[in-house]
């Protein structure tokens, strides 16, 4: 019988868009548009306003339910429209969730 060890991983540390929003943080007059839920990028914004003690702008598409069930294309279409008009980026970065990702 082989040995075996239990091991914790740190979600955090494993969420994908989290890592996008963290490199796209270096780029000047960047934003990210995340496609998912207002709850994933709420979280972003609080893990990273934490670390850095300072806000940072971290927009959703906010996928709904039904959006969810149906598809997120207009959720998305209008995201962008909202960013550009609001911050006007240079580069704008769209990362999807785990939500999006598994439909």
């Amino acid at each position: 019988m082989a040995d075996s060890h239990a091991s914790t991983t740190n979600p955090c540390k494993m969420c994908r868009p989290l890592g996008a929003c963290l490199a796209f943080s270096g780029i000047e007059n960047s934003m990210v548009l995340l496609h998912g839920s207002q709850g994933c990028s709420t979280y972003m914004r609080r893990y990273i306003s934490g670390h850095y003690n300072e806000p940072v702008d971290i927009a959703s598409s906010s996928l709904s339910e039904q959006g969810a069930i149906y598809g997120g294309e207009a959720n998305l279409k209008q995201g962008i429209r909202n960013v550009v008009a609001k911050y006007s980026p240079s580069v704008l970065c769209v990362a999807t969730t785990c939500l999006t990702e598994t439909i």
